[in-house]
């Protein structure tokens, strides 16, 4: 049994709805639709059952629901511990962004980052995005554009 179909479903039994998991899990519809389908038939039972209200859970989806939280608080447990030894990072971390995520979003991360990795060296590059048909063109501006990248680095001292 795969971990991240267990994630799926246990999302579903959240949600109490394919689409509220899908929202959840920032996937597709389908595709939670189309592995809780496969998930109930590697498992040999239906998990779920449609009401009108949403999605509800049938005895053995609830075994299951019970089997997924434990193996979740477990996969947390991991993390937490793996994520104590790398404490001590050092080499600098260097991160392109669009001028309003960096600002707005990505900036107060960087911050609680650079407290907690103090010897980490962080790099930011920020710069406005020609945009063509939906592609996403680097180095490629039309003359007449203001568009310009600029660099700047984090000061970590600055709250």
């Amino acid at each position: 049994m795969n971990w991240d179909d267990m994630r799926l479903f246990l999302a579903v039994a959240r949600t109490g709805s394919i689409s509220g998991a899908a929202r959840q899990l920032e996937v597709q519809h389908s595709t939670v639709s189309r592995r809780l389908r496969s998930l109930q038939e590697k498992l040999g039972t239906r998990l779920i059952e449609r009401k009108k209200a949403g999605y509800e859970l049938i005895q053995a989806g609830e075994q299951i629901k019970q089997a997924a939280i434990r193996i979740e608080r477990e996969m947390l447990a991991v993390d937490e511990a793996l994520l104590g030894k790398d404490a001590n990072l050092v080499d600098p971390l260097r991160v392109s962004a669009l001028n309003n995520m960096a600002s707005s979003v990505l900036m107060p991360m960087f911050a609680r980052f650079s407290e907690q990795h103090p010897q980490v060296e962080v790099h930011i590059i920020v710069s406005n995005v020609c945009r063509r048909s939906g592609i996403c063109l680097r180095g490629r501006v039309r003359e007449s554009s203001a568009i310009r990248d600029e660099q700047c680095r984090l000061n970590r001292h600055q709250k």
